[in-house]
């Protein structure tokens, strides 16, 4: 650039040069476009789950719980990935309205892990999803 400033190079010769010296590259990533595209979705789709993982199943202790969402009626769960395979049944409901994220806590009443609820409007809360926590009782008054 300061040669092109100083009048020593042509604006052209430059180009030319920049042009010479990526063909072989981009020759490269051309013949390698399918490897690199299917290592990239690959990642995509990692990461995507990654992001929906949320914590080892309790009921099984093999699988992973997952947000997962039903094909038949669109709402969302948590389900054990061992469901997939026949040696778990582990299902939990969530809330179908904001969105629903892993928490990186652990509910302190029964250990389970727990997910952050977020809603437009209103504040994010943490919620643990056993039907059976000892917390949803005295949520609820009955203790």
């Amino acid at each position: 650039m300061d040669r092109i400033q100083l009048h020593m190079e042509s604006r052209e010769s430059v180009i030319l040069d920049a042009i010479e010296i990526l063909k072989p590259v981009v020759e490269e990533l051309k013949k390698r476009e399918p490897i690199i595209g299917e290592q990239l979705s690959h990642s995509v789709k990692k990461s995507r789950l990654e992001e929906r993982i949320v914590g080892s199943c309790p009921v099984c202790g093999k699988g992973s719980l997952i947000i997962l969402y039903s094909r038949r009626t669109g709402k969302r769960f948590i389900g054990c990935t061992e469901f997939f395979k026949g040696s778990c049944k582990a299902s939990f409901p969530l809330p179908q309205k904001g969105s629903v994220a892993p928490s990186e806590k652990a509910c302190p009443e029964c250990g389970w892990p727990m997910v952050q609820v977020k809603i437009k409007g209103k504040r994010p809360w943490t919620l643990c999803f056993n039907t059976d926590c000892p917390s949803k009782e005295v949520k609820a008054g009955i203790k």
